[in-house]
């Protein structure tokens, strides 16, 4: 670094600086009330410590920008630039990657980029695109970035950690939406370099690609990386070894967001995903679906607002959706008495079934709970009849269902709330003043659709078969800030989730699936209701035998995992008759005899028996 802009920098926030022959100054410290010089800075390299033991800071440049609020000198910047290793060597190493080997026929790579770079540089026209983005030609140039006449093309040129150009992206300016690499982009950090900058414990900020990491390092936030790709994002955490808070503000969508999960999920425990709904909540204000960091500071420079301080706001309303390693028992110290009065009264641990035997049986819907029954017995019913009941009391309630369309369900719920069959719906829904249609049924039609709609102000149903741990996290995030509550969650059924692309057989898709379903419980703190298929039992006295712990076993290690193990299956000795059971619980000792009940088909109807 040059000592004596350095030392401008330093001199306009210390008071009483001087400056000594060996490139080092000593002041008063800007952090804390000093009264004998405590604040030192090495000019050359930027360096500073408070060695007071009230105060105890230190960092470098970036650190006491940020802590000061000044951006750096454009001088400085360069200078940093340069340093930390993002300008490029003169020549590509080929490492036999088939992908790579062709791509340099043009002749020098960093003669080509710098020809790019001087294009744009001399262009004013050209650009234009940038500056609509309120980048400057300085930031650009100082990153190498160029245009192509020959393509037609914005260039960025993308770095390895050894200073080699392993990849170009080209955005088309007639359409900047549409780009293409020359190279390979594979598990590359755009401007990756700066991360090794950072001093130990700093903060670090990874955009959804190039253009808001330039958006970024103009206003000379210079602790930022972009992310081209979620995919190709190297699974390697040691990389951000010293950093200690990681925060992913992608774009405001569905795919922001999902490539943000997947990204936090790569990093691991010190990653913060942006939340831009919590945002808007705090300015009063819908934002455009796609906006991003970039749209955010030309937002703020056309209302006179510190992108800087809009930026802290949004980084502070970042979530953790990645568990810390290890979690304190302390704060559940002060649970505990509710929980052991609650465990052994008798009282609801969970979510009412609506059916007050099966409440008694179950303490309700709890934590991890799995109803396994054979194809056919009524396992689904139940789990319709608990999403109703639940969502009627208000309760935000998600199923995943891969069977039912949503027709049907929207009419299984309309007949068992009017206590019509599907065949009187149709005549009502077709002519209300049908003579097959008594006043009476049509009161309770009415009724239904009260009901009905009622319902499904909290009933939400997911039928995406492109599902994984993060979407499911993502879909209660969603409502639990849509709604102020954690929803009841059903899965309809565990055997039909999507198949992992990393199982090759069903038991280990299973397997992989509970985990992630434990995962999801644990991050997200809701109840899960898991629906699973069960190997079909023997004929026994009353029909069908009990199911026991060995009958879940073919629906993978879930009796390890469930805290709640219901058994459901078909009793012939009444007509439409179930038997219903705890097979095994964390909290209580089931009782012994099943619960016994009775369909009623015409009308998606459940009943206990007297």
């Amino acid at each position: 670094m040059n000592p004596e802009k350095t030392f401008e920098l330093f001199s306009r926030h210390i008071k009483q600086i001087k400056r000594h022959e060996n490139n080092h100054a000593i002041g008063l410290c800007p952090f804390h009330d000093d009264r004998n010089p405590s604040f030192s800075v090495d000019l050359t390299t930027g360096k500073w410590k408070c060695h007071s033991t009230s105060c105890g800071k230190s960092g470098g440049l970036l650190a006491f920008s940020r802590e000061v609020g000044e951006r750096l000198p454009d001088e400085i910047y360069r200078e940093f630039i340069d340093e930390i290793g993002l300008k490029p060597k003169s020549r590509i190493v080929h490492r036999g990657d088939k992908e790579e080997s062709t791509w340099n026929e043009d002749g020098d790579i960093l003669e080509r980029v710098e020809r790019y770079r001087k294009r744009l540089y001399e262009d004013d026209k050209l650009q234009e695109y940038w500056k609509r983005r309120g980048i400057s030609p300085e930031t650009l140039s100082s990153l190498f970035v160029g245009y192509d006449d020959k393509s037609k093309a914005y260039t960025i040129p993308h770095l390895a950690e050894n200073r080699e150009i392993v990849a170009i992206k080209r955005i088309y300016s007639s359409n900047p939406h549409n780009y293409s690499w020359e190279g390979s982009k594979r598990g590359y950090l755009y401007l990756g370099g700066i991360i090794k900058a950072l001093d130990p414990g700093d903060s670090l900020i990874i955009t959804e690609g190039e253009k808001d990491t330039l958006s970024l390092l103009d206003e000379r936030i210079l602790n930022v990386v972009g992310s081209p790709s979620s995919e190709g994002f190297k699974d390697d955490p040691s990389v951000f070894d010293g950093v200690r808070d990681i925060f992913i503000l992608f774009d405001n969508d569905e795919s922001g967001r999902d490539g943000a999960l997947k990204v936090a999920k790569k990093i691991g425990y010190r990653s913060r995903v942006v939340n831009w709904r919590r945002y808007e909540e705090l300015i009063g204000e819908e934002l455009p679906r796609g906006f991003d960091l970039t749209d955010l500071r030309l937002k703020c420079q056309r209302e006179g607002k510190s992108f800087r301080d809009e930026l802290k706001k949004l980084m502070k309303l970042s979530e953790r959706v990645v568990s810390l390693p290890i979690e304190s028992l302390s704060p559940f110290i002060e649970n505990l008495p509710e929980f052991l009065k609650r465990r052994f009264s008798g009282e609801l641990i969970g979510y009412s079934t609506g059916l007050v035997g099966l409440d008694r049986i179950t303490r309700g819907i709890h934590d991890l709970t799995v109803l396994g029954g054979e194809p056919k017995a009524g396992k689904s019913l139940l789990a319709l009849l608990i999403a109703i009941e639940n969502s009627l009391k208000g309760v935000p309630v998600v199923s995943f269902d891969f069977e039912n369309s949503i027709e049907s369900l929207l009419l299984r719920i309309l007949s068992n709330r009017s206590e019509l069959s599907e065949g009187k719906l149709a005549k009502a829904l077709e002519d209300q003043n049908s003579p097959e249609f008594s006043p009476e049924e049509f009161g309770n039609y009415q009724k239904g659709m009260t009901d009905l709609r009622k319902i499904t102000e909290r009933f939400f149903v997911k039928k995406d078969r492109d599902l994984d741990k993060w979407k499911i996290i993502e879909v209660i995030q969603y409502i639990r800030e849509s709604f102020g509550e954690t929803p009841l969650v059903i899965i309809d059924s565990l055997q039909k989730l999507p198949w992992r692309p990393d199982k090759s057989l069903r038991r280990d898709n299973i397997d992989g699936w509970i985990r992630d379903i434990e995962e999801i419980r644990d991050k997200t703190k809701a109840t899960i209701l898991v629906v699973s298929e069960l190997k079909r039992p023997q004929k026994g006295g009353n029909g069908y035998s009990r199911p026991s712990l060995d009958s879940f076993k073919e629906s993978g290690d879930i009796e390890y995992s469930g805290d709640l193990l219901l058994g459901i299956w078909k009793d012939e000795s009444i007509d439409g008759g179930v038997n219903i059971q705890v097979i095994e619980s964390r909290h209580f000792i089931p009782e012994k005899e099943p619960l016994r009940m009775r369909r009623i088909p015409e009308y998606w109807g459940l009943y206990e028996s007297i």
